[in-house]
């Protein structure tokens, strides 16, 4: 399992209840067993027979509380790198904010584009701090769409929470490998790498020192960016695109990094206002959402033309994003110039099957440039690549799953 993904479990766990707090030991010897048949049946398969694996685990743990917690997480994980997104949403049933009793009305704010409202911004900032939920794509163009942009305005550091210590070894002259760290099996997340370096950006990796807490975790990550960027450059620009809460500014890593380094971060939140499962989403993101007819991210600016935040003591603004097409396998935002070719479902023996699209054939480790599923014999698919294009297809290993996945994923 990935470790970043089980510590958040860990801290979910123990946050969410206060009989899992009070019995720590418990809490980790039952995750511990978890992961240990996670790993027994899901290692070195590939992403198809990873999810199939863990959707029958689910079923199997269905009534422990524990399995209910870490299985959501795991599999939408899974679904994202299938390029399932509206499905990766879906598997994963979210809280409300208690916060969200405050007064919102969406006619108080005017909808603006992420040009229009944020650039301004980022021209004067030295560092901008972009945060992702694990297992939403979305997130990560955002970033990749704006690399340009910082370029432009003087930004020559990327630092990314899912860059290993050693990432350079695992990133080649047209692809990425799985040694560039966690979550590297999103394509995008390959694809935001690998432009950052053909723009000339630093690539820098900061959240690998091992930690004994959360604070620990974010003093580590702060000082290990400033020994990397701002010993040597004071004035420095960079961008930096992490997870969730890591930019708080009151006491995560932002906060650590503005004490650190004099410079107050520009924060962008896109994980507190987003689709969610269907009873468990923000209503302040349902408002906003059926106003909105673009398929790319939006900024609301009050009356006196500033950017909105739904939490203004902790980050600096939301960008949010429109509802993904339900009826649509490829979601508009997926394909960022990259080519198109229509793969028949015929080209699978049995079915479901896997088809990748790689720019190479030479390294095994290679990640692929993107990754759809077929999942019967009249379902064809539609798969993005860059240049060359070459095909590999992975069939299913037999598996038992739960007939609710089954109406789930049949197109």
């Amino acid at each position: 399992m990935n470790l970043k993904i089980f510590s958040a479990v860990l801290f979910f766990c123990m946050a969410s209840s206060q009989s899992f707090a009070q019995d720590q030991k418990l809490l980790l010897a039952e995750l511990n067993k978890l992961n240990n048949e996670i790993r027994a049946e899901s290692n070195e398969k590939s992403v198809l027979n990873k999810l199939l694996a863990l959707q029958t685990l689910q079923n199997k743990y269905q009534n422990n509380p524990y399995a209910n917690i870490l299985f959501p997480q795991l599999i939408a994980e899974e679904l994202s790198y299938l390029n399932m997104h509206v499905e990766s949403i879906e598997a994963i049933s979210e809280a409300k904010d208690d916060k969200e009793n405050i007064d919102f009305n969406i006619n108080d704010y005017t909808i603006s584009s992420v040009e229009n409202s944020l650039y301004m911004y980022f021209r004067n900032a030295n560092i901008v701090m972009v945060n992702e939920a694990h297992h939403i794509d979305q997130h990560r163009v955002f970033t990749l769409n704006i690399l340009e942009y910082m370029w432009e305005q003087g930004f020559r550091y990327l630092a990314l929470e899912s860059l290993s210590e050693n990432f350079e070894e695992g990133v080649k002259d047209k692809y990425v490998t799985q040694e560039v760290g966690s979550y590297s099996k999103s394509a995008f997340m390959a694809m935001m790498i690998l432009h950052a370096r053909d723009l000339g950006f630093k690539l820098i990796s900061y959240d690998y020192k091992k930690s004994d807490s959360s604070d620990q975790r974010e003093e580590n990550a702060a000082r290990t960016i400033f020994d990397k960027v701002f010993k040597q450059d004071p004035n420095a620009k960079i961008l930096i695109h992490c997870g969730y809460s890591h930019i708080d500014e009151e006491n995560k890593l932002a906060s650590k990094l503005f004490s650190i380094t004099g410079h107050d971060p520009v924060t962008i939140n896109q994980t507190d206002l987003r689709e969610s499962t269907k009873g468990k989403e923000s209503p302040i993101y349902t408002a906003i959402s059926n106003k909105l007819t673009q398929s790319s991210p939006i900024v609301l600016l009050d009356k006196s033309q500033k950017p909105w935040s739904f939490k203004p003591n902790t980050y600096d603004v939301n960008v949010i994003w429109p509802r993904m097409k339900k009826d649509n396998e490829r979601q508009s935002w997926e394909k960022l110039n990259r080519k198109t070719k229509i793969i028949k479902a015929n080209i699978c023996v049995n079915y479901p099957c896997m088809i990748e699209a790689f720019n190479t054939e030479e390294d095994a480790k290679a990640l692929p440039q993107d990754r759809i599923v077929i999942w019967n014999k009249n379902h064809n698919v539609t798969l993005f690549y860059n240049d060359k294009l070459f095909i590999k297809v992975t069939e299913s290993e037999p598996l038992v799953l739960d007939s609710s996945f089954n109406e789930k994923v049949t197109y």
